[in-house]
C-alpha cells in the first residue's frame, strides 16, 4: 500500500510543481500550491498505530537538529545532524521507516543541520526534499547538492506556506520571508515545521533567531504541545515570546555538554511548569502522540 501512496505523492507533487523548475539552491522561482494532498493510506505500521499516532525520535547529534518522524503512512526526517551523525539516521531510519523516506526537510545549511544529509540521500531511498534556499558553499553543503544530484533529486525551495496533508499527520512549513538578513544569516533563513494530527502537535524551529522568529509571532497557529527550542536552546530577546505564542507542555532542546542550553531558558520553562528533555542530559528519545497522551520515552 505505502508503494502506492508515494507514488501518488511523487505524481501529484510533480503535476502540481511541473511549471517550476526544482531549484539549484538559489531561492528564486519557485511556488507550491497551498494543500498538496495524499490520496492513498498504508504501510508496514498499520497494524502497529491508530489513525493519528505519530512519534517522534530526537536523535542526540550533540548540538545539532535530527528529527525522524514516523506515523501509519508517512515518514519525515527534519535534518541530519553532522556527517558523523549520518549512520545512527539510518539504522533509526531502516528500524522505523517504511522502505523509504517520504520527505526530507533540511532548514538551513548549517553544518550540524545539513552534515549528514549526503550520506543518507546516497543510503536510504529519498522521494522528495525541501529546503531553505541555499545560504553558504560550505563542504557538507556541496556534498549535499551532489548527492542530490546524483540519485536524480532536486531540491524544493518554498517561497510561501506548504500545507501536506500526510495521511494522519498534517505538516505546516513556513519559510522565511527574507532573501537575506542582516545577522545570522544561515540561522535566520530556517525553515519552520509544524506538524500536527488529532493527537498532538510539534513545532520544530531550526535555529531561528530574533529576525526570523519576529516574522511569525503574530501568527495564530502556532500553538503547539511540544516546541523544539531555537538554535539549541539559547537565549534570545524573543525566544519569551515564542513561549508564549507556542503555549507548549512540554519542549525538546538540542544540546551539547560544550554549549549546553542557556539557564536563562532553563529558568523560563521551569517558571512556566513546562516540562523539559535536552539530548544532552537525555541523549536519544522520542515524543509519542497517541490515545495515551504526549510523553517521552526512549528511543530504540
Amino acid at each position: 500500500m505505502k508503494q502506492a501512496k508515494t507514488l501518488s505523492f511523487i505524481i501529484l507533487f510533480f503535476i502540481l510543481t511541473s511549471s517550476c523548475a526544482g531549484d539549484s539552491g538559489t531561492g528564486t522561482g519557485i511556488s507550491f500550491p497551498p494543500v498538496i494532498p495524499v490520496t492513498e493510506s498504508g504501510g508496514t505500521k498499520g497494524s502497529e498505530t491508530e489513525s493519528g499516532d505519530f512519534r517522534v525520535t530526537c536523535f542526540d547529534v550533540g548540538k545539532g537538529d535530527a528529527f525522524l518522524i514516523n506515523s501509519h503512512d508517512f515518514d519525515l526526517l527534519i535534518d541530519c545532524g553532522y556527517k558523523d551523525n549520518a549512520d545512527d539516521i539510518l539504522d533509526g531510519l531502516r528500524k522505523k521507516a517504511d522502505g523509504d523516506l517520504d520527505l526530507l526537510i533540511i532548514s538551513h545549511f548549517d553544518k550540524d543541520h545539513v552534515g549528514g544529509a549526503s550520506k543518507i540521500i546516497k543510503n536510504y531511498p529519498v522521494l522528495k526534499v525541501i529546503t531553505t534556499y541555499k545560504t553558504n558553499s560550505g563542504k557538507r553543503t556541496e556534498k549535499f547538492f551532489e548527492a542530490l544530484s546524483k540519485k536524480g533529486l532536486e531540491n524544493e525551495v518554498p517561497s510561501s506556506d506548504i500545507n501536506i496533508d500526510a495521511g494522519d499527520i498534517n505538516i505546516l512549513i513556513i519559510p522565511p520571508k527574507k532573501a537575506d538578513y542582516p545577522d545570522s544569516d544561515d540561522n535566520n533563513s530556517s525553515l519552520i515545521v509544524k506538524v500536527e494530527s488529532p493527537k498532538g502537535s510539534m513545532l520544530f524551529t531550526g535555529d531561528a533567531e530574533d529576525y526570523r522568529l519576529s516574522e511569525v509571532l503574530d501568527r495564530k497557529d502556532l500553538n503547539c504541545d511540544v516546541l523544539k527550542l531555537p538554535a539549541h536552546g539559547r537565549d534570545f530577546e524573543s525566544v519569551d515570546e515564542l513561549i508564549d505564542a507556542t503555549t507548549p507542555e512540554m519542549a525538546v532542546i538540542t544540546s551539547s555538554s560544550e554549549e549546553p542550553a542557556s539557564e536563562i531558558i532553563l529558568s523560563e520553562l521551569k517558571e512556566n511548569n513546562i516540562e523539559f528533555y535536552d539530548t544532552k542530559d537525555n541523549g536519544s528519545f522520542e515524543i509519542v502522540f497517541d490515545k495515551e497522551g504526549i510523553r517521552e520515552t526512549r528511543s530504540d
